[in-house]
């Protein structure tokens, strides 16, 4: 064996005994979170990407479907317990819904469709119609907010092509406002003019209300949520495992969980984050792993389901337990200990 050779070996196995060492290190330092994740009969089989909980009363609604195929909304009447599909459409699946009033809701779906209904759910009708908008713009709606009196919505598909969307008659009409090269996946607005949207190596800021928008520093991960506790303390969740935090109303964001590694142990992908108040929040994502925090993200603790199916949306019913969607019909009553 010649000198190059042997120089490489050592390379290797010195690399190998970091990456088993950080592995082992990780291991030991991670905190356990007392969590009960309950498996619910959701009676259907799509993937679940949203859920919520109604604004009044004991009513969650939840939503998916199989991309191209069908789409459903369903609907619990009593807290979660039973579920029953409300509303399905043909060869369009829906990635994300939202109540803002106990009438008033909407339903995010793929090829730039959105429904809506007025009656608490009981009937929903198509409210947009873009045929005007390039073919590649015509994406998977993924997110809608209020700022001010005028509604926000974004959305994008494979990696690529992301929308801005905006509404000043409670969503009867919509207006492209921007198309990026960056799929937007979440939506977060602090004050009647400054929102975030967040996505597929980009988070962008709005100072105007969402009329016009302009990219942050921010790049070093695929962004699937954003959530803000208040007009100053936010988070960030990224497919590549990173949680981000600010302090400063999104001026500066810091690791408060640093991402996967060459020398990461276990592979973290999260889709959602999601907070009760200012203190209690969870992180969500693929195989089931979830992050909790009790103490305003000062601190996580991890957590997942038994059958480690992964987790697209979930929601908090109260400070202890909540809601979670996702893969093959996918719906979890967890409950904190």
């Amino acid at each position: 064996m010649n000198c190059f050779s042997l120089q490489a070996l050592r390379i290797a196995k010195l690399f190998l005994w970091l990456f088993l060492w950080t592995s082992f290190v990780q291991c030991k330092k991670e905190k356990k979170a007392s969590i009960e994740w309950i498996k619910q009969e959701s009676n259907v089989q799509h993937d679940l990407r949203a859920i919520q909980v109604k604004p009044l009363g004991d009513t969650l609604f939840a939503c998916g479907g199989t991309a191209g195929a069908e789409g459903v909304i369903l609907r619990s009447v009593d807290g979660g317990s039973t579920w029953n599909s409300i509303f399905t459409t043909a060869n369009n699946s829906f990635y994300h819904l939202h109540f803002f009033t106990d009438k008033l809701g909407f339903g995010l779906a793929e090829f730039l469709t959105i429904y809506k209904t007025t009656d608490g759910g009981n009937t929903w009708n198509r409210a947009l119609n873009l045929d005007t908008v390039e073919y590649r713009y015509r994406v998977k709606m993924h997110a809608i907010k209020f700022c001010g009196s005028r509604l926000i919505a974004v959305g994008g598909n494979n990696f690529g092509s992301g929308i801005i969307l905006t509404s000043a008659d409670s969503g009867a009409t919509w207006k492209s406002v921007s198309t990026v090269e960056h799929e937007l996946r979440d939506l977060e607005f602090i004050s009647s003019n400054t929102g975030f949207a967040s996505g597929y190596g980009t988070v962008l800021k709005t100072e105007d209300g969402g009329i016009s928008w302009n990219a942050t520093a921010l790049s070093d991960d695929f962004f699937t949520g954003i959530y803000f506790t208040d007009a100053t303390s936010g988070f960030l969740c990224g497919y590549n495992g990173n949680l981000m935090k600010t302090s400063d109303g999104g001026e500066n964001w810091a690791n408060s969980v640093k991402g996967n590694s060459l020398f990461t142990g276990k592979r973290l992908h999260y889709n959602t984050v999601e907070f009760y108040d200012a203190q209690i929040g969870m992180v969500s994502g693929e195989s089931g792993n979830s992050l909790l925090t009790q103490d305003g993200g000062a601190s996580w603790k991890s957590s997942a389901n038994e059958a480690k199916t992964s987790i697209q949306a979930l929601t908090f019913k109260t400070a202890e337990e909540g809601f979670a969607v996702g893969d093959g019909g996918a719906i979890f009553k967890f409950r904190i200990k």
